[in-house]
């Protein structure tokens, strides 16, 4: 996989995403920033039933990051740009009741809380067809760090006792990829002007689990011994790819200082695991899952 990783870096000569941070109008370089509020609904709720995905809940935060712009000439302009930030959400799962073989009845329920820190970054190459059309290619990486935090809970009714388990996992994943697309740039009037930019997204990268700290409270649960250890539970890396569509429409307006936009974006990735080792029955499938991002955002911009 790391030699995979070098693939993808060497691509970055091709450069990726963004035209509609380079207005339509001649300038030499601009320097910005982006901030907003996005709503995130990861892949992880298509995952088996019985995962304890499938009731989380769309994950919610602030992203954020800079912007360049250099305009090469009147048609060729290339530009970096960031998102960071973190996303949490929290959901509930498992609730419900049971009869033991001896008779006594339980309850129990999970209830689990997850942060994303993500790290996106886009450097794209652009050239103007025409008068506020332009078309773009590119490099993306993309890196994302996610903490799961899950307690499960069993009261026993009839002994009134409770047994809790608290368990923290760590997600890593790492994905490169390239992006195609294109943008256009309206005015609007002298001082407005509308942009939109639609891409197309393909990565690949791994989805790397690894179960952090596992602690017992419990009257009767006993935690999985070193050479027996609870397959659900194990670490593990797996291939993934994405592949989806980026959509932005903004509108702006130039003051006296800098260009400052208001602007949407959504996108949608199609993802799937691969090269899957299925000989222990209870893994992932290769199954295709949904990944959507959707917010609202500011870019404030200065010409250079």
């Amino acid at each position: 996989m790391k030699q995979m990783h070098i693939r993808w870096l060497k691509v970055v000569c091709i450069l990726l995403l963004m035209s509609a941070v380079v207005p339509a109008f001649a300038m030499d370089y601009v320097l910005g920033a982006r901030a907003g509020f996005f709503f995130w609904r990861p892949f992880y709720k298509d995952l088996p039933e019985g995962s304890g995905f499938e009731d989380v809940r769309t994950g919610h935060g602030g992203l954020y990051g800079p912007i360049l712009v250099a305009n090469l000439t009147d048609r060729w302009g290339i530009s970096v740009s960031g998102l960071f930030g973190q996303q949490t959400t929290q959901w509930h799962s498992w609730n419900g009741s049971g009869v033991e073989d001896s008779g006594n009845l339980y309850n129990y329920s999970r209830t689990s809380y997850m942060e994303a820190n993500r790290f996106d970054v886009d450097t794209t190459v652009s050239f103007a067809l025409f008068q506020g059309f332009r078309a773009f290619a590119g490099y993306k990486f993309q890196y994302m760090k996610v903490g799961w935090f899950s307690t499960e809970r069993i009261y026993n009714i009839s002994s009134n006792s409770t047994d809790i388990r608290d368990q923290e996992f760590e997600f890593r994943i790492p994905l490169h990829g390239i992006a195609l697309g294109c943008g256009y740039t309206a005015n609007l009037s002298d001082l407005y002007f509308f942009a939109v930019s639609i891409s197309g997204i393909y990565t690949r990268g791994i989805f790397s689990v690894d179960q952090t700290s596992v602690k017992y409270i419990n009257t009767g649960l006993a935690p999985p011994q070193p050479n027996d250890p609870n397959p659900r539970y194990e670490s593990m890396d797996v291939d993934m790819h994405q592949f989806g569509v980026n959509i932005e429409p903004s509108v702006g307006i130039r003051t006296p200082g800098p260009l400052v936009t208001l602007g949407v974006r959504y996108q949608i990735l199609r993802t799937q695991f691969y090269n899957l080792d299925s000989s222990g029955g209870d893994g992932p499938d290769d199954r295709w899952m949904n990944d959507h991002l959707y917010g609202i955002f500011v870019t404030v911009m200065y010409v250079l």
